[in-house]
């Protein structure tokens, strides 16, 4: 494989912070007077804001989505800002052998810009990026190729150089359907045969994919 660029996932990939998204949806729902399951939380991982008002609104008739949705926004904000959301292993790790290799990268996320961006800027990463692909700057969400798309496009490479890490499904199918390599770093959904035609690669953390890429960098 020629690599060109990675494009990282974000929320449970490069930041611990799935684990809080859930917390904060939950304890929102439960404000409306909602029970969400976690289940659903865990199938709309990778999934846009506009989305997830769609899926919440199909589910829990009378829940006020968009409300439970600024919730979150403003939860995560807070998180974020308060630090509560750490990096995952690796990350400064594997950034640093980019750097090395002159690789270009991205942040690839469903979430909405100034999540993704005060989540970054709160790690010290977020300059160690040469693009940002949020969820708000595009139509259709993960499964939906566009996002990786984007992400190709705002670097300059095609997509079959790009190599995509997930750990969520919808994120692996959305790498698989833009024609990328894709390699899976499970977080809270763990990797299942069910997710072999669409992960090319899975490593138990970022760590563990630095040496998956060497070869490609020689």
């Amino acid at each position: 494989m020629k690599l060109s660029a990675v494009l990282f996932d974000m929320d449970g990939l490069l930041t611990d912070s799935e684990g809080v998204g859930h917390q904060i949806l939950k304890e929102g729902g439960r404000q409306f007077g909602f029970e969400l399951s976690d289940r659903l939380l865990d199938d709309m991982t990778g999934v846009n804001d506009a989305e997830c008002v769609a899926i919440f609104s199909a589910n829990y008739p009378g829940l006020d989505a968009e409300k439970l949705m600024q919730h979150y926004r403003d939860g995560m904000y807070a998180a974020s800002v308060a630090g509560r959301i750490p990096l995952k292993p690796g990350v400064r790790e594997l950034l640093d052998v980019l750097d090395t290799h002159h690789i270009p990268r991205a942040v690839v996320s469903s979430n909405d810009r100034f999540i993704i961006e005060s989540n970054l800027r709160g790690a010290g990463i977020l300059e160690r990026f040469d693009a940002l692909v949020c969820g708000d700057m595009i139509r259709r969400s993960k499964p939906a190729p566009d996002i990786y798309l984007a992400g190709a496009e705002a670097l300059c490479v095609r997509p079959e150089n790009c190599l995509v890490l997930e750990d969520s499904p919808n994120g692996l199918k959305a790498g698989r359907a833009a024609g990328m390599r894709t390699c899976m770093v499970p977080d809270r959904i763990p990797y299942s045969d069910a997710l072999a035609p669409y992960a090319d690669d899975v490593r138990e953390s970022l760590l563990d994919v630095i040496p998956l890429i060497m070869p490609w960098l020689s």
